[in-house]
């Protein structure tokens, strides 16, 4: 939250946030007449797997957020997806020592 994210939906078993993109590339290339402005969410979710919990982490650029012209185009590999995995490693080795 500290790094302007903003809490967009939670359910049992997932949270989203969201900020606007600092990536002007995307703004140009994804924003649209309707609404210039780019979104970057970020989703977790949890899985019980195997008598544990498994954390998936997702992140994708939106369009028209929160209109019935949303567009969402997913990302892999970026530079924040590494940050994300990094994190959760982490909490991981933090939990299982």
């Amino acid at each position: 939250m500290a790094r302007g994210w903003t809490f967009e939906k939670q359910t049992e078993n997932s949270v989203a946030v969201t900020k606007p993109t600092d990536n002007m590339m995307a703004s140009v290339l994804l924003g649209s007449a309707y609404d210039p402005n780019v979104i970057d969410r970020v989703r977790f979710t949890t899985i019980e797997l195997n008598g544990g919990t498994k954390v998936y982490v997702t992140e994708e650029l939106v369009t028209n957020h929160g209109s019935a012209f949303e567009r969402v185009t997913p990302l892999q590999n970026n530079k924040n997806f590494n940050g994300l995995q990094s994190m959760l490693e982490n909490l991981k080795r933090q939990f299982t020592s």
